[in-house]
């Protein structure tokens, strides 16, 4: 499991790209590499894997922190963060990244744990979680573009944030047939 959320981290940092153009594809690639749901996904797939949701969320939180170093390797041998060497430059862009391990903490051990329950239980409750979460990003991002003048530069809604919402209510949609076949039978 830990090789596969480290070949996500480098993919999502290969898919992402060095910073840096203004042409469509730059931004989709950009986009592309700041959409947050695989990365949810990465946890919830870990703890998922668990019996317990405490080991769901220690989980989730490993395979967040394997994959956000995997991003960051790869990202510090093609970005050009000067002459620091690899050792330095690797630091610079753990540093450069601080926030996201922070964010991984909460969002690896959350969504670590709510692998487990959704696991144990296949629960509608946490069905409809998992789809209404990954549906919040896609709009709070099109509420900033909306909201925030000359934001639109940095975050168009884009064909990545429409599969991403897309990919929300199909998971919210089989919950609600799931739910619903199973109360019929």
């Amino acid at each position: 499991m830990l090789g596969g959320v480290f070949a996500f981290g480098v993919l999502a940092a290969w898919a992402k790209g060095p910073n840096g153009g203004l042409d469509a594809i730059s931004r989709f690639r950009t986009d592309l590499g700041n959409v947050s749901t695989p990365w949810l996904l990465v946890a919830f797939v870990a703890g998922a894997q668990a019996s317990q949701m405490r080991s769901g969320a220690l989980l989730g939180l490993l395979a967040t922190f394997v994959a956000l170093v995997g991003f960051c390797l790869l990202s510090s041998m093609v970005a050009q963060l000067g002459d620091h060497g690899f050792v330095g430059d690797l630091r610079l862009e753990l540093m450069a990244n601080r926030v996201y391990f922070a964010g991984g903490v909460v969002s690896g051990l959350a969504f670590g744990a709510l692998g487990a329950w959704w696991a144990q239980r296949r629960s509608f409750r946490a069905s409809v979680l998992v789809g209404a979460l990954l549906v919040a990003e896609p709009l709070v991002v099109a509420a900033v573009v909306r909201a925030v003048p000359g934001s639109a530069n940095t975050l168009d809604f884009t064909l990545v944030h429409a599969a991403e919402l897309l990919l929300g209510v199909a998971v919210l949609v089989l919950a609600a047939v799931r739910a619903r076949r199973l109360r019929i039978s």
